[in-house]
């Protein structure tokens, strides 16, 4: 057999409160005072025999006082091997119950900790619930948005524009640096994509872009998306670039910094 673990503090704590609970409960029932009620009534007995021998009587009395006498000899050591049985019975009693505490406490233990592990995963559960809920909500937003007609802005040049979502950074600035994601398609928003980049850099109205870029991105906030229809004469005129010579040009640009 393996050698059994170390002590620790909580069973040390859980037989101090045993300790407290069975004297509590031994002195209540009385079990404490057997001891003294012993020692009394072998007390008691001694001297009714030592009376009976003090007194004058005949031979047959004092055969039987010598008898009572021998008799009284004996009985402490009788008395004391009822009390060491006594002793014994009552500390089998008490490691009996010690044990019985011990399990009912590491019984309860268990199932604390089992309730706790089980809160614990519920709120788990609830939290990731809670979360994807959150995320749904978000992303039926987005596509209610996305799906929602919105109004374009005509500008100069014929190039026109509908924010999907408004950014909360800073306003583009004229002449300043920016990076977009942007989307190019053809003939609608929803149709071959024929270009896209995910970081592209260019600064603004120095016309190192199509005109009707310098003219769409013109007012976005950092973090917005917006749809841009530029037509060829913003654009790249009766050049085809995939989408057919002269047509209209769809982006969605997104603005990353500025």
């Amino acid at each position: 057999m393996g050698r059994r673990g170390r002590r620790n503090r909580s069973d040390e704590e859980d037989d101090d409160q045993f300790e407290r609970e069975y004297m509590r409960k031994r002195f209540k029932t009385g079990t404490a005072n057997r001891d003294t009620q012993n020692v009394q009534q072998s007390a008691k007995f001694k001297e009714v025999n030592n009376d009976q021998v003090t007194e004058k009587s005949s031979p047959q009395a004092e055969n039987n006082a010598k008898r009572i006498k021998a008799s009284n000899e004996t009985q402490p050591t009788t008395s004391s091997t009822l009390n060491n049985k006594i002793d014994e019975q009552t500390e089998v009693e008490r490691v009996r119950l010690k044990n019985q505490f011990r399990k009912q406490r590491r019984k309860e233990k268990k199932a604390a900790t089992a309730k706790a592990q089980q809160n614990l995963e519920n709120n788990r559960k609830k939290d990731a619930a809670k979360l994807e809920r959150v995320k749904a909500a978000q992303q039926k937003e987005r596509e209610k948005l996305r799906k929602t007609p919105r109004e374009f802005v005509t500008c100069r040049k014929g190039v026109k524009y509908a924010d999907i979502s408004v950014g909360k950074g800073p306003v583009v600035q004229d002449r300043k640096k920016v990076r977009v994601k942007y989307t190019l398609r053809a003939e609608t928003k929803q149709g071959k994509i024929l270009d896209s980049g995910s970081n592209f850099g260019f600064r603004l109205g120095k016309g190192e872009v199509i005109e009707g870029w310098d003219i769409g991105v013109k007012g976005m906030r950092q973090g917005g998306t917006r749809h841009l229809i530029v037509p060829p004469a913003a654009g790249y005129g009766n050049k085809n670039i995939g989408a057919g010579s002269g047509a209209l040009l769809y982006f969605e640009i997104t603005l990353l910094t500025c």
